[in-house]
């Protein structure tokens, strides 16, 4: 049963199962009518072989081993004792990855194959939970945060309104090989970035092709999912207590609205608990949304959400002309892309040059993204306030393994993990209807994005900020799955021979504080001054 559920998550989300996805059990049952399920030769041997495993235990009569009480009372408690030993010793510490069973976790699938899921599974319960770096203590902590101070909020200075969008599988394929479509599936995207009036380039997501909060998690709080257990969805699991955030930090500049969208469940990912606890003052999902509720596929379209955050900020207009804040993680783009709905043309984009029909199915999703961004830009432009608007995507789409072989030829299966960095890798831009100084970053990474959105619109900036400017010099991208240097190299987050891994612990221990320590938490730093 186990390993058929681990066949279906692998085909839907690319990797296996994790300890970890326990926790996301609730939110999978949720977009689980967005997949097509079928079974090859292979599952359906696997769930003939549960029915007759199932069948045999019902019809077998077995006789109690020990007859007397006191014998089965010494038997439970020697199984008690060796459940416990064996959980705490093989589970619980590095003892079996010491004796050569290693859990890749930027590649679980390659250990899953050489060692076994059973085997692996197991050994990714240790590995979810979080370890406190070494020489953590509020004393070293102290001694880095020092260094920086949190800029005084100048209450007359003016703000532009600020909407930020993570749009659903948003990426730009071309970044995995050479794909020729019958037309560009985002010209208006294409354009803004190269001509427009705005800052944008490449940023780096920790995920692919599912776990999309913990993208949201990184770009609010400007942590990283590098110091936390791969596969883990911080807002499930760690996301307990009220912490600073994009969202306090706008508030304490007087920004209103301050309302977050996603026109899903508001259940999913524990959204419900994590935005509020993250500053937000309002969440919409689709029960209590402002406008009418419009669909493509079973997902709400872009459109449908960019109105929302329309509608929201002109309902704001009518009580205040504070710069206003409006954030939302969009739906339209989840997967599948192989399951085709009578609302939905799937013809409209064509891969021409390789067998890759689930890509021109993205794709053509895609199009409808570049579309309906192209109106929400357009309105804001024809308005009389400043308006600045962040878009990036929360990570690549969970292409077929077929379609990758023929997007590829095939080598992506060899690629080693600096090349894998390709299925990380998503544009972003923000861009202004007012002049600000137009430029591209080569590469940078989710946790980064809150900064670079605060220098653009010249706000103020706090201590953990300001950390982090002087850490992009040295470590221009930061994610779970590995890092790069200024010296163009690639590091594992782990690598003690790297040069930066003094600057990496540094991270890893505020990130401790603000997250875990929040009891002792250096506030200062992580909040502006009033």
């Amino acid at each position: 049963m186990f390993n058929i559920v681990n066949h279906f998550v692998y085909e839907f989300r690319g990797t296996p199962v994790m300890a970890s996805d326990i926790a996301t059990v609730g939110t999978a049952l949720e977009v689980a009518d967005g997949y097509k399920i079928q079974f090859n030769f292979y599952t359906t041997v696997a769930l003939v072989m549960l029915f007759d495993f199932i069948m045999l235990g019902r019809v077998i009569k077995c006789e109690p081993v020990f007859k007397k009480v006191s014998h089965r009372l010494c038997g439970i408690a020697v199984m008690a004792i060796v459940s416990v030993t064996g959980f705490s010793q093989l589970v619980m510490t590095d003892m079996v990855s010491n004796r050569g069973l290693y859990l890749s976790l930027f590649n679980p699938m390659r250990s899953y194959q050489q060692y076994g899921s059973i085997a692996c599974f197991t050994r990714s319960i240790k590995l979810s939970v979080p370890e406190k770096p070494n020489g953590y203590s509020l004393k070293k902590v102290e001694e880095i945060t020092s260094k920086y101070t949190s800029d005084t909020v100048d209450p007359n200075k003016k703000r532009p309104n600020v909407i930020a969008v993570i749009n659903e599988a948003f990426s730009d394929p071309q970044v995995l090989g050479d794909i020729e479509t019958n037309e560009d599936y985002m010209p208006f995207i294409h354009d803004l970035m190269k001509n427009g009036n705005c800052v944008s380039g490449t940023t780096y997501a920790s995920i692919v092709g599912g776990q999309t909060a913990n993208t949201e998690y990184e770009f609010l709080t400007g942590n990283s999912m590098a110091f936390l257990p791969k596969g883990t969805v911080a807002f499930q699991l760690y996301l307990r207590h009220a912490m600073p955030s994009l969202v306090t930090e706008l508030k304490s500049e007087g920004y209103t609205g301050n309302s977050a969208t996603h026109l899903q469940k508001a259940r999913n990912y524990n959204r419900d608990k994590a935005y509020p606890l993250l500053g937000f003052d309002k969440f919409y999902d689709y029960t209590n949304m402002g406008v009418p509720f419009v669909k493509m596929r079973n997902n709400a379209t872009d459109q449908c959400t960019y109105d929302n955050i329309t509608h929201d900020y002109e309902q704001q207009r009518k009580s205040t002309d504070a710069p206003y804040f409006g954030y939302t993680m969009t739906i339209q783009n989840h997967s599948s892309y192989d399951v085709p709905f009578d609302n939905f043309d799937d013809k409209r984009i064509v891969v021409e040059n390789a067998d890759a029909p689930d890509l021109g199915y993205y794709l053509s999703l895609i199009k409808y993204s570049d579309e309906m961004f192209e109106n929400l830009i357009n309105y804001y432009k024809n308005t009389n306030e400043p308006t600045v608007i962040l878009l990036t995507g929360d990570h690549q789409p969970r292409i077929h393994d077929e379609s990758m072989d023929s997007i590829t030829n095939g080598e992506w299966r060899n690629w080693n993990d600096e090349e894998m960095m390709r299925r990380y890798e998503v544009p972003f831009l923000i861009w202004a209807n007012y002049d600000i100084d137009k430029k591209t970053v080569e590469k940078t990474s989710m946790n980064y994005l809150q900064t670079i959105l605060m220098e653009t619109i010249d706000g103020d900036l706090t201590g953990f900020q300001k950390f982090q400017q002087d850490i992009q010099k040295e470590i221009p991208v930061l994610t779970s799955n590995g890092y790069w240097g200024a010296d163009g190299k690639f590091y594992s987050v782990d690598d003690k021979n790297s040069p930066y891994y003094d600057l990496i612990q540094e991270y890893a221990m505020l990130q401790y504080n603000d997250m875990m320590d929040y009891k002792n938490r250096v506030e200062d730093f992580f909040e502006l001054k009033q």
